[in-house]
C-alpha cells in the first residue's frame, strides 16, 4: 500500500509541472536573464508565449512566461516570474519586465508579501521616462503602517 501512495505522489508532482522552454538556458552569470535571447526563442518557436513552472498544491508554486505584449501595452515583450508559497499564496515574490521589441527597458517591477499581503507588502515600481527613470517604492505593515516614496534618476545623455 505505502508503494501504491508513493508512485501516486510521484506523478502528481510530475504532472504538477509544465514547461514549453528552459529559462535556464538565457540566464546570464549574473543571475539575471537575456532578454534579447528570450525574444530570439520566442520567435524562433512560433508561439505567442513560451513558459516553465512547477507547482505543488499547498505548497510552492514557480512560473516564469515571456509573451508578446497585449493590447493596451506597447509593442514589445513582458517577462513575468511568480514565486508562490503555503497555502493560498501565503507569502510570495512577482516580478514584471516590459520590454521594447529590441529588448530595451519599458517598465520593471517587483512585489512581495507576507501574509497573503495582509501582515506585510512591498511594492517597487520602475518606468523608463523621458526625463530618466522613476522608482515608486511602497511598503505596507498591517495594511494600515507603511510609506511611499517617489525618486527619479536623471537620464544619460
Amino acid at each position: 500500500m505505502n508503494t501504491c501512495r508513493f508512485i501516486t505522489t510521484v506523478a502528481l508532482c510530475a504532472m504538477s509541472a509544465c514547461s514549453t522552454y528552459d529559462f535556464a538556458m538565457a540566464r546570464k552569470p549574473d543571475g539575471t536573464y537575456d532578454i534579447p535571447k528570450l525574444i530570439a526563442e520566442l520567435e524562433s518557436s512560433g508561439r505567442h508565449c513560451i513558459d516553465d513552472g512547477l507547482w505543488i498544491p499547498l505548497v510552492h508554486t514557480n512560473f516564469l512566461t515571456f509573451e508578446k505584449n497585449a493590447p493596451g501595452l506597447p509593442p514589445g515583450y513582458t517577462f513575468a516570474h511568480l514565486k508562490g508559497y503555503g497555502p493560498l499564496f501565503f507569502a510570495g515574490t512577482t516580478e514584471r519586465r516590459v520590454v521594447t521589441p529590441k529588448g530595451e527597458p519599458i517598465e520593471w517591477g517587483d512585489r512581495e508579501w507576507a501574509g497573503c499581503g495582509l501582515l506585510w507588502h512591498e511594492r517597487d515600481d520602475y518606468v523608463t521616462t523621458t526625463s530618466g527613470t522613476r522608482h515608486e517604492q511602497r511598503e505596507r505593515f498591517a495594511i494600515l503602517f507603511g510609506d511611499t516614496d517617489v525618486t527619479y534618476t536623471p537620464a544619460t545623455r
